[in-house]
């Protein structure tokens, strides 16, 4: 009696699996495994994108404030939130160009991630020099320059720029030259984060319009 029950059994098996069964079975762990990935997904995306938005209201309220700060000389810079102008005077590396030698650069209407900046980038006014971080995580308005393919942002050595951000006063050293030298960093802008670079003007030809080569497009 066992033996037949255990043969039938058997047979039941060995007929859903030769059945259609099975494979209705796999075919619906694989729609819910797609499902629940798709899912994932989705919610990391949407994250991302808020995270994305929230920093990106958080950055512009940030220079909503700055931008009312009173414009400092260089030489006068403590620690927060900063206005300075000056002349972009050199890099730590250029991105080609000769007599005008490109710092930054990004094409025309992409976002911050598809920058190219120098390391670091010195800023300097009658009483002295300011440091430049993160230049590529910056948002720079300025006019395009025209190409052969496509319209590029570019900030170059000898543009005078305006920018707005966090200072950080650097730490006082015994130098040879004068106390108020117009060669010495007095503090570096961007280390903590992000600076707005405006072109007031250019070094070589641009088009009219300005455009915000920092604003993130939305996905």
């Amino acid at each position: 009696m066992i033996a037949t029950l255990l043969l039938a059994a058997d047979g039941d098996v060995e007929w859903i699996a030769d059945g259609s069964w099975t494979k209705l079975t796999l075919l619906v762990l694989v729609a819910v495994c797609v499902l629940v990935v798709s899912q994932t997904a989705l919610k990391r995306h949407a994250g991302a994108r808020q995270t994305s938005r929230t920093r990106r209201l958080d950055f512009d309220l940030d220079v909503a404030r700055m931008s009312k700060c009173v414009r400092s000389d260089i030489a006068a810079l403590n620690d927060g939130p900063s206005k300075i102008e000056g002349v972009i005077r050199s890099a730590t590396e250029t991105l080609g160009g000769d007599t005008h030698p490109i710092v930054y650069f990004n094409r025309a209407g992409e976002g911050r991630d598809a920058a190219v900046a120098a390391q670091l980038v010195l800023v300097g006014d009658e009483t002295g020099q300011a440091a430049l971080m993160h230049l590529d995580q910056a948002r720079v308005i300025a006019a395009p320059e025209s190409g052969p393919r496509y319209e590029r942002i570019c900030l170059r050595v000898g543009d005078r720029v305006e920018v707005l951000g966090t200072a950080r006063k650097e730490a006082e050293t015994k130098l040879t030259e004068s106390p108020h030298s117009s060669s010495r960093v007095y503090a570096t802008l961007g280390a903590d984060t992000p600076v707005q670079v405006r072109r007031l003007e250019a070094a070589v030809e641009t088009t009219s319009r300005e455009v915000d080569a920092g604003q993130q497009p939305e996905n």
